[in-house]
């Protein structure tokens, strides 16, 4: 056999080919995979951002209702301790006790409508309708402005 037959050099043509094939589809999968552990690594993220949201919201409500809850039973006492002796000051008394427990309402009021909210946005992220449409949902009622 010569080393310059047209055999030979089929083979080394055959052989350079299939490698070339095998390196671009381990490159392909390579790419594939990178592609997925970026995905992930964004949705963890997002989850973990998610998680720090929901516990600053936590930390807030806690905040402002302990806060509330203090006022209010600081002025139940002066209400109970006036009652008899000053009238007016626990009149008074009571009445920023009636605020405080709106203000306790309101609060969580606006903290369940975030909630609420966020969920629904998530809902509508993660699913879309055949026709390619996103999903609008209402829920009557809920939508009332908070400061």
């Amino acid at each position: 056999m010569r080393p310059n037959s047209p055999g030979l050099a089929a083979f080394a043509v055959a052989c350079a080919l299939g490698d070339s094939s095998r390196s671009r589809q381990e490159y392909l999968v390579s790419l594939t995979e990178r592609a997925q552990r970026a995905e992930q690594t964004r949705e963890a993220e997002a989850r973990r951002r998610m998680a720090v949201e929901r516990l600053r919201i936590a930390q807030d409500l806690h905040d402002t209702v302990a806060h509330r809850i203090s006022v209010i039973s600081l002025n139940a006492g002066v209400a109970s301790n006036a009652l008899n002796q000053n009238p007016e000051k626990a009149r008074e008394a009571l009445g920023t006790i009636r605020g405080k427990l709106s203000d306790v309402v309101g609060a969580t009021d606006h903290v369940a409508f975030r909630i609420l909210q966020e969920g629904l946005t998530n809902s509508r992220r993660r699913s879309a309708e055949p026709s390619g449409q996103t999903p609008r949902p209402a829920i009557s009622g809920c939508m009332r402005s908070y400061p």
